[in-house]
C-alpha cells in the first residue's frame, strides 16, 4: 500500500502593526478616519484589515493598530490607508518568527497628481468634461493608489505610492481621441509617468477624430462576424494605451472604428483573442499579440476617414 505524505502546513503568527506618522507621532485625526488598512505583497496579493471603532476614533491617545496573521518567514509588504483622493503608505520588510510581534510603521503621504483634462472641439472651443476619468495603471502589482480617477470639471486630483504608471482615460466620447498627456514638456502617453514627487499632468482630448471602417473576410472571401478588429499604434507609440481602438465586427462582417488619432497604425482582426471581456484586457491582448504578429497587421496611415478591408491574412489564425 502506498503512503501519501502531505506537506506540513506553515505556522502562522499574528503581527500587530502600530501606525504612526513620519515623525513617529500618533496619526492625525483626519488620517485615522481613513478607510481600512490594505496590505499588498510583491505578487499583488492584497489583504484588507479593519479596526475597531475605538481604533478609528479621532482621539490620538488611542493607538491605531491593525493585526494580521502571516506564515513564518520574511515578507515584503506595502501598507496603504486611502480614501477618495488621499493616501498614506509604508514599505516594510518583516521577519515572522514568533507570536506577539509589534511592528512599528511610519506612514508617509503619497505624492500627488494634479492637473487638467480638457476637450477641444473642431472650432478650437474648450470644454471641461464632467464624465471623463483619468486612471494610472501601475507597473508593479503591489503599488497602491488613492481613488485614481478624477474629472471634477476638468481638474485632476489624486495621490499615489511612488513608482512607474501608465495612463488610461475612460469615458472619452466615441468620436474623440487623446491628443497629448504632458508632464512639463514631456508627453507621457507612451512612456508612462514616474511618480516620485508631486506632479502636474495636463491631458488634451480633441474631437472629432478620424473614422476607419470596412469588412472582415476570410481567405475564401466569406464575411466574418464577431471578429475583434483592433487598431494598434506603431512605434514609438506602441505602448500608448489611450490610442488603441477595437471593435467587434457585426453579423455581416462590417466594422467601424471612430475617434482615431492621426498617425501610423497596424490593423488586425482576430477570432481567438483571449480576454475580450473588457476593453483593458482587449488592449493588453492586442499589445501582446501585436508584437508577435507584426507581419500580419495591415499598415495604415490615418489622417482622414477611410475604409479598409481585412482578410484572413490579417488575423492570427
Amino acid at each position: 500500500m502506498n503512503t501519501l505524505t502531505l506537506p506540513r502546513a506553515k505556522t502562522t503568527y499574528p503581527v500587530r502593526f502600530v501606525l504612526a506618522d513620519q515623525a513617529n507621532k500618533p496619526l492625525a485625526p483626519d488620517v485615522r478616519l481613513l478607510t481600512p488598512l490594505t496590505l499588498r505583497n510583491r505578487l499583488g496579493t492584497s489583504l484588507i484589515i479593519t479596526g475597531s471603532a475605538d481604533e478609528r476614533s479621532s482621539d490620538p491617545s488611542i493607538p491605531m493598530v491593525r493585526t494580521a496573521s502571516f506564515p513564518e518567514g520574511e515578507h515584503e509588504l506595502q501598507l496603504g490607508l486611502s480614501w477618495q483622493t488621499e493616501l498614506y503608505y509604508a514599505d516594510l520588510k518583516i521577519n515572522v518568527t514568533n507570536p506577539g510581534i509589534d511592528q512599528p510603521v511610519q506612514m508617509v503621504r503619497g505624492p500627488s497628481l494634479s492637473g487638467t483634462l480638457l476637450v477641444i472641439g473642431p472650432n478650437g472651443n474648450q470644454a471641461k468634461p464632467a464624465e471623463l476619468f483619468c486612471k494610472l495603471r501601475s507597473e508593479a502589482p503591489y503599488h497602491q493608489t488613492a481613488f485614481a480617477s478624477s474629472s471634477r470639471g476638468g481638474c485632476l486630483s489624486a495621490r499615489f505610492t511612488p513608482g512607474k504608471y501608465h495612463l488610461e482615460v475612460e469615458g472619452v466620447p466615441s468620436d474623440a481621441y487623446v491628443e497629448s498627456a504632458k508632464v512639463g514638456a514631456q508627453d507621457v502617453l507612451a512612456d508612462g509617468i514616474q511618480l516620485d514627487k508631486d506632479t502636474e499632468l495636463h491631458i488634451v482630448i480633441r474631437t472629432p477624430g478620424a473614422t476607419i471602417g470596412g469588412t472582415v473576410i476570410d481567405m475564401k472571401g466569406e464575411k466574418l462576424s464577431d471578429a475583434l478588429v483592433a487598431l494598434v499604434p506603431d512605434a514609438p507609440l506602441r505602448d500608448a494605451g489611450p490610442l488603441y481602438r477595437s471593435i467587434i465586427s457585426d453579423f455581416q462582417g462590417s466594422y467601424e472604428i471612430r475617434g482615431v488619432a492621426p498617425g501610423s497604425y497596424r490593423l488586425f482582426a482576430w477570432t481567438d483573442l483571449e480576454g475580450a471581456a473588457s476593453e483593458r484586457r482587449i488592449h493588453e491582448g492586442v499589445r501582446r499579440k501585436g508584437k508577435t504578429c507584426e507581419d500580419r497587421g495591415r499598415h495604415t496611415d490615418i489622417h482622414k476617414s477611410h475604409r479598409s478591408e481585412l482578410t484572413r491574412e490579417n488575423s492570427t489564425r
